[in-house]
């Protein structure tokens, strides 16, 4: 991140190169608040990485917020502090709905699909700890049928919530072909930038249905995989070959990050930089 720093006025004259090295400091040492501070130049925010980027961070911030859903209780001690807890609940899951419309906006469809999941989850959950609560005790027989009958008309509403949100999510998680086009995209980025993803991916495979599960668990699987000496000495070799070519130099570094070689990335980063503008003054 310091370095990203130092040299971060060259680097946002190519924004797409920027947004690249951006994605794999995050996949390597993850720091969201200096990920966020580079995102905030708007052509680094729209590169084809920066844009990826911005999905592992939103991922983290829903399962930041699923987290805060599922730790409000509800406290049935009392009628206030049912009310109060109560509204706290339905605040993080107003929230929650916020989240999904940002996704919906912003097209995202794994966002969506997790989000709404998340959402006709709780709101499922919140219906069956409110059917438990019972009616007063200081109720007669007779008021107590009504006042079952009153409540549970009210709350009945968490319910077709919950049944609103969960068939959102299946139509969404049915598609499996753009999901799949989603981890071949993943797939093939460097070793190191992959790294990102593993968390987003974990957190997807809890909540996806089977047949979705098994493509992020099989995606995982790949993430982890480290390269092949045989790989990295044929990358050199096209390199030697072709030196300035700067799909050669990415290939080449991308191996060297997999394997923990700093020396060689740092050596490669900056061959980087100067190949660049050589490239762009050929043309």
């Amino acid at each position: 991140w310091p370095l990203l720093e130092k040299y971060q006025k060259k680097l946002r004259k190519t924004p797409q190169l920027f947004g690249e090295i951006i994605l794999e400091t995050y996949g390597k040492y993850k720091n969201k608040k200096r990920a966020l501070a580079f995102l905030k130049e708007r052509r680094v925010r729209a590169s084809d990485k920066g844009r990826l980027l911005q999905q592992v961070l939103l991922a983290e911030d829903l399962q930041s917020l699923h987290s805060k859903v599922r730790k409000a209780k509800l406290f049935t001690q009392s009628a206030y502090l049912l009310r109060k807890s109560l509204r706290k609940k339905l605040g993080l899951l107003s929230q929650m709905e916020e989240f999904a419309n940002k996704a919906i906006f912003q097209k995202d469809l794994l966002l969506q699909a997790a989000s709404l999941d998340l959402l006709g989850e709780e709101y499922m959950k919140l219906y069956d700890q409110l059917v438990e609560i019972p009616a007063p005790r200081s109720l007669s027989a007779s008021q107590r049928k009504v006042y079952r009958k009153k409540y549970l008309q009210e709350i009945a509403i968490y319910k077709k919530k919950a049944a609103a949100f969960d068939r959102k999510a299946m139509a969404l998680w049915d598609k499996d072909s753009e999901i799949q086009a989603y981890l071949n995209l993943i797939k093939a980025l460097n070793p190191v930038s992959r790294r990102a993803f593993v968390r987003e991916f974990q957190f997807f495979a809890t909540i996806a249905p089977r047949g979705v599960k098994r493509l992020f668990k099989n995606t995982l699987n790949d993430l982890r995989k480290k390269p092949r000496l045989e790989e990295v000495q044929k990358a050199w070799a096209l390199l030697r070959k072709q030196p300035f070519e700067l799909d050669y130099i990415k290939r080449a570094k991308a191996l060297e990050q997999a394997r923990g070689e700093e020396t060689k990335v740092a050596y490669l980063n900056m061959r980087m930089l100067l190949v660049k503008p050589h490239q762009g003054g050929r043309r």
